[in-house]
């Protein structure tokens, strides 16, 4: 059986709670899968930035429980060639 710390208990049901609210707007809960996976990099042991994106999560999380807020948009930076301007 897996022993969770207190920290990763947090993110966990922080992570349950975004997917409860992403049941109700659609294509936020692969934002969701992509944030998580991208901060799961963070060390165990830089407890820190840990804490500072879990604070974040908690602040984003609040904003998408207001009943005011509707829908989320997300900007991307696109990597594409084609998109790039010429240089001549």
């Amino acid at each position: 059986m897996v022993r969770y710390s207190k920290v990763q208990k947090q993110v966990l049901a922080l992570y349950k709670a975004f997917m409860k609210e992403a049941q109700a707007r659609p294509g936020l809960a692969d934002y969701i899968r992509s944030e998580f996976k991208k901060n799961s990099v963070i060390p165990k042991t830089n407890t820190i930035q840990i804490e500072q994106v879990y604070r974040r999560g908690l602040r984003q999380l609040k904003t998408l429980q207001r009943q005011d807020v509707k829908g989320v948009g997300v900007f991307t930076k696109s990597t594409s060639e084609s998109q790039k301007p010429n240089k001549d």
